[in-house]
Order: C-alpha cells, then sequence, then structure tokens
C-alpha cells in the first residue's frame, strides 16, 4: 500500500506484513473472510481481489465488483488510465472505480470466451495489456486498437499453455513463466528463447518470476529458488538446505515491492529477501547475521494434538506449558544465504541445562516431559565466524504444576489412600502392561508377516511388468497402453532351433535355452534395456520407454553386440565336446510404439506398432552371428559404428535398407 506494507492471501485469510518492522497480522482478526483469493492488488486505498472483492483497508468493508465468478482462481491489475481490470475463468472486464462501471471487454473478435483460454495472470506493459491463461498460452491485446495476438504451443510460440507470470524488460522482450521452463519473447514477437532444467534451472515448472535491476531475472519452481544471468546463461539455486523456507513453492505467489525487496510464497510460508550480487560473494560479512525462531511446536496434552505457531515468533517473550504438554520443539535459523553449511546453532534452557549445548549445524531442538518451572530458552548463532553473534534470543518457559502434585493434594491422599489400594492398583498396572507387550509382540508378528507377503507379491508383480507399469497398475488397477517415440526394439532367434532340439531331451533344451536367455537378461539390465517377452526362441527387448537417454540406439548395438560374443564363447565351449549350442540372428530397428498391459487374467506387457514388425523382419533377413540394423538406426549409430550394406526389403510399399555392425 502507499505506506509499504505488504498483504499476502492464502487460504481463506489475507494477512498484513508491516513494512517497517515485519510484524505479520491477520488483515481480519475475527476471522470473519471466507474467501481465497489467486489476485491481490492495492489501488486508491483498498484491496481488490481476482475473484471481484474490494476490500477498504482502513474500514475493512468488502464490496462485489463482479456479478459472479468461477472459482477463486484470476488476476486484477490497474492501467495507467485508472482503470482496473479483472479476468477470472473465462471472463475479461474493465472497471472505473470512479463511476463504478464494470464493462465486459469486447474487440473486434468479440468477447473473451472458452476459446480465448482461462485467466491465470494480467501485465500492464508499455502499449499493450497482456492476458496468461493456464491452457492457451498469452494474449496480447494492443492499447492502440485493441487488436489481439495469441502466443501458445498450438502456434509454436511456446512450449506450454501454462502461464504463471509475465514481465517486461527495458528492451521490450517478454518473459513468461510458463509449465515448461521460462520463455522469453523478443521485442519483436518473432522469436522465443526457452530456458529449462537443460540450461541450469532445478526444475520445468516455474511458478513466478522477478527481475533484478535489468539483467537478472529471479524464478520460483517446483524444486528451488533460482537466479537466472540470461545474458551469460549463468544460474544460481537456492535450496532448503541454504535457507528458504521449502524447496517448492506456489505458483503466481510472487511480488516486488517499491524498496526492492522481493517476496516469493512457498508450502511453508513466504521468502522475502534483498536481492543483489552478494548471494553469490563469499567475502567475510562483518555484520551480524539476523537469528530467527522458524516454529514453535508443542504437544497439547489436553486435546492430544500437535500445536504449531510460525508468525509472531521473533517478538514471542514467554511461553506456557501445562504438566499434560509433554514436550515442545524449537526451530531456529541464521538469515544468511553466503553458505549455509558454516552456521552454528548452540543452546540451552536455563534452569535444566547445567551449560550451553555444542556448537551444531542441526537447528531444531527438543524437550521431554520437563519438571514444572520457570526456565529461559536461550538460543545463539554463528555465520562461519569464530565469534557468536553478540544478540541471542531468550524466551521465558513457565511448566505449570500438576494439581495432584500440589502439596495440599498430596497431603490430602496421603490421608486417604491406604496400602491395600495402592497395591491393587499397582497390580492392575503390571497386569495391563503384560497384555500390552503380549499384543505388542502379536501385532508385530503379524506386521511382519503381512510384510513378507506384501513384499513376495510386490516381487513377482515386478518380474512381470515393468516398475512404472506396475506402480501404475496397484495405485488405479489398471494401466493405460501408451505410445513411446522414439524406442529401439530389438528382435533374436536362434538358427536351427528346432534341429537341435529334436536332438534333446526337453530338460536338456529347456537348461540351454534357460542359460542363454538368463544372460540376455543381465546383458539388457546391463544396458538400460527393458525385455519385453520370450517365444519360444524369440528373444523381444526395447530401450526408450521408462528412459530418456539420447544414447538407446547405441546401448542397444552394445548389447546386441555382447550377446552375439557371448553366444560364439558358448559355441567355443561346447563345439569340442560335441554338445549342441545356438547360433542367433538379431535384428534392430528404431520408430515409434504403442505399449501397454494385455487382458485382465494372466496379463502381460507388450508392445505394438510397424517399428515391432520391422525388427522382426531385420532379425528374419539378418546374418547368423552379426547384428542386422535398419536405416533409422543406421543413421543414429554411423558415427560410432562401421557398418556393412546388406540389402533391403519391402514392408507395407516401403523400402528398408538394411546394414551389418561389423
Amino acid at each position: 500500500d502507499d505506506q509499504g506494507n505488504i498483504y499476502i492471501s492464502y487460504y481463506n485469510s489475507i494477512h498484513k506484513l508491516d513494512a517497517q518492522t515485519d510484524a505479520l497480522n491477520p488483515l481480519f482478526p475475527t476471522g470473519d473472510f471466507f474467501n481465497a483469493p489467486f489476485g491481490l492488488h492495492y489501488h486508491q486505498g483498498a484491496l481488490w481481489t481476482g475473484n471481484g472483492l474490494r476490500l477498504d483497508i482502513q474500514t475493512l468493508e468488502i464490496d462485489t465488483i463482479l456479478p459472479e465468478v468461477s472459482g477463486a482462481e484470476g488476476d486484477v491489475i490497474s492501467d495507467d488510465q485508472g482503470r482496473l481490470w479483472f479476468g477470472n475463468a473465462y471472463d475479461l472486464y474493465t472497471y472505473d472505480p470512479l463511476n463504478m462501471e464494470l464493462k465486459s471487454f469486447e474487440d473486434n473478435s468479440g468477447k473473451w470466451d472458452s476459446l480465448s483460454g482461462k485467466i491465470s495472470y494480467l501485465h500492464v506493459g508499455k502499449d499493450a495489456l497482456w492476458v496468461g491463461t493456464s491452457d492457451n498460452g498469452v494474449t496480447r491485446i494492443s492499447n492502440k486498437d485493441q487488436t489481439r495476438r495469441t502466443f501458445n504451443k498450438k502456434n509454436g510460440n511456446l512450449a506450454h499453455d501454462r502461464i504463471n507470470g509475465i514481465y517486461e524488460d527495458v528492451k521490450g522482450n517478454i518473459w513468461l513463466a510458463t509449465g515448461q521452463g521460462l520463455h522469453s519473447i523478443s521485442s519483436d514477437y518473432e522469436t522465443t528463447k526457452i530456458f529449462t532444467t537443460k540450461n541450469g534451472l532445478p526444475n520445468d515448472f516455474i511458478n513466478g518470476l522477478l527481475s533484478e535491476g535489468d539483467s537478472i531475472i529471479w524464478v520460483s519452481t517446483d524444486l528451488g529458488l533460482c537466479r537466472i544471468n540470461p545474458a551469460t546463461g549463468k544460474t544460481n539455486t537456492f535450496f532448503q538446505a541454504d535457507g528458504i523456507t521449502a524447496n517448492e513453492f506456489n505458483r503466481i505467489s510472487f511480488y516486488k515491492a517499491g524498496n526492492g525487496r522481493m517476496y516469493f510464497g512457498g508450502l511453508n510460508g513466504v521468502n522475502a529477501f534483498f536481492p543483489g550480487p552478494r548471494f553469490l560473494e563469499k567475502k567475510l560479512d562483518q555484520r551480524e547475521t539476523p537469528l530467527l525462531i522458524t516454529a514453535f511446536t508443542h504437544l497439547d496434552g489436553k486435546q492430544d494434538s500437535l500445536i504449531q505457531m510460525r508468525t509472531g515468533l521473533n517478538s514471542l517473550e514467554e511461553v506456557t506449558f501445562t504438566h499434560r504438554d509433554k514436550f515442545f520443539v524449537v526451530e531456529f535459523s541464521l538469515a544468511d544465504y553466503r553458505n549455509p553449511t558454516l552456521n552454528q546453532y548452540s543452546y540451552k534452557l536455563e534452569g535444566y541445562d547445567e551449560d550451553w549445548s555444542p556448537a551444531t549445524g542441526i537447528n531444531i531442538v527438543r524437550y521431554n516431559n520437563i519438571p514444572a518451572g520457570r526456565y529461559t530458552f536461550r538460543l545463539r548463532g554463528k555465520a562461519g565466524r569464530e565469534e557468536w553473534n553478540e544478540s541471542e534470543i531468550a524466551i521465558k518457559v513457565r511448566v505449570l504444576k500438576a494439581f495432584y502434585k500440589t502439596l495440599w493434594f498430596q497431603l490430602l491422599a496421603g490421608l486417604l489412600i491406604a496400602g491395600l489400594v495402592y497395591g491393587f492398583f499397582r497390580y492392575r498396572i503390571y497386569r495391563s502392561q503384560q497384555r500390552e507387550k503380549a499384543l505388542e509382540a502379536l501385532v508385530k508378528e503379524r506386521t511382519r508377516d503381512l510384510e513378507k507377503e506384501k513384499q513376495k507379491s510386490e516381487e513377482l508383480l515386478l518380474n512381470i511388468l515393468p516398475a512404472e507399469t506396475a506402480e501404475e497398475l496397484k495405485k488405479n488397477g489398471f494401466a493405460k497402453a501408451k505410445r513411446h517415440q522414439p524406442v529401439t526394439v530389438m528382435f533374436s532367434d536362434f538358427e536351427g532351433f528346432s534341429r537341435i532340439s529334436e536332438q534333446l531331451e526337453p530338460e536338456e533344451l529347456v537348461a540351454l535355452i534357460d542359460r542363454c536367455f538368463r544372460k540376455f537378461d543381465e546383458i539388457t539390465e546391463k544396458h538400460g534395456l527393458e525385455k519385453i517377452k520370450t517365444v519360444g526362441d524369440a528373444y523381444l527387448c526395447v530401450g526408450g520407454i521408462f528412459t530418456s537417454d539420447e544414447n538407446l540406439a547405441l546401448n542397444m548395438i552394445n548389447a546386441a553386440i555382447e550377446i552375439q560374443h557371448f553366444m560364439e564363447k558358448l559355441a567355443n565351449e561346447n563345439e569340442p565336446d560335441g554338445k549342441p549350442y545356438f547360433r542367433a540372428r538379431i535384428g534392430i530397428h528404431t520408430g515409434p510404439v504403442v505399449a501397454g498391459i494385455v487382458g485382465f487374467k494372466k496379463f502381460a506387457y507388450d508392445i505394438w506398432g510397424d517399428t515391432v514388425n520391422v525388427a522382426s523382419r531385420m532379425e528374419t533377413y539378418g546374418a547368423v552371428g552379426r547384428v542386422n540394423i535398419s536405416e533409422t538406426t543406421y543413421e543414429l549409430v554411423k558415427d560410432k559404428f562401421t557398418c556393412t550394406y546388406h540389402g533391403d526389403f519391402k514392408e507395407h510399399d516401403k523400402t528398408v535398407k538394411m546394414y551389418l555392425v561389423e
């Protein structure tokens, strides 16, 4: 607001953060505000919400601006003409606060509707209004002629249509926080540059973005807070271990105050800081680092529940517990981003501990079953220095005595309780403890049995199905077929299998096949491949379904070569003794497949498609003891292997060239 105070909305509450003292208090102390707005904007002495409310911050009176809304998600912003823009679901409005006139936005393309996208964020640019959506990218509405231009995945401008934040830099470039990376649209709107995990981001889902000057962008993600220098491409990521409250941040939860302080909302509170190069410098800072209490938790014995405090802790002076409150936990932190691993803490509970605890990097302490009395919890810290901070945190702790431990009660109880009654109760306690021990032993035994059976079932399931499919089947009761592209498929088959099988007893034949396929399994697993099935003497495996390794074709060929080496070694071992052996043909092809579960009784995981058929034909037309690959696979590995042209064949009126790997 005009005094620099910050307003934070979450669930059914709005809190006010005092810009001078950092004191955080509910805007509605009586708790009678039942609304959860995503958008929050200060304008002309009032707070305006994305779902169409006006909150007078002096009187706390609430006026409804929008006639009807479709949920809490939406945004509101003011332009240089003093108008307010409201975006909620599939509706876009302008509102004149002076005349209290609300208009539905309409241009030559008509009104904003579901085809335009569900509105998630609004940004007033230099010469246009930018409307971000959750399902159709971002639309630019020109101030000059009210014409629209949409940038989305369908048009090839964006990698994802979810927009969580918009920023326009001094050069006119538009920065977008999307569901798949940080996007930068050039000032002429012709090119888009995308920053993802491949460019150093910790996560591709960008929840918000703020600028540090004209050259640095800060983004909040689902896995950490990242500082990006677009010019150099350098990124620096801060995680919970570096001092932020949680690694995962909330979408569309960010703000930069007039004094340059940044605010990012996460799963465990709001992170506020003044950005700058000091986050990257390791020079010794002689200023004392603020020591903060981040959480205070205790077990309320009367309600048998955990009570946690996270606000107003740094002004906390005294806490009082009853005899039923079995323990309390204090969490604390030094507000130092330079090298959090060097932060050290020491504490003591005066009246209970004899001396300070040894210095430790652990920022949590728990006290159990503290006797009734008055204590003072003292905390000190140091940020990678030899000396402790001069300032300490001191919180008075009072534990009330149980009424039955007071002197008058004990005297009265001593007159009323006889030794016989005491003995009776002691006997009951003893019997109860024995029963509990017996019951606990029985429960543990049954639990172990159940765990063993569960482990057997899971191992059996994982032996039949891939891990990802098994998890989906356990979770949903079914597994959907999925299309995968590209993958590399390998078929192998034994030459003269029928002839050799007639010379062997069934047991000998199965043992020989088992030896071969066990080795095949070992080799495919070594190279990150997935075995699909065996049919008779045929062996089918695939690479690239559950991994995104760009070298999947190389891995498959290396595995095929290793299999042929094994088959050659087996032949050299058995041939001198006159023992039977197999020689294999192997065919490999790369392309798309569909994979899934077949049937609901004795179900099996399988793959289908032309890629599988071509791989089978590659094996059929291959040479014994060699690896025959298709032209598609050859193009992927020709720089790594020497291959010889092996002819071609037709598959569905399409000529497929073959190559033998040397």
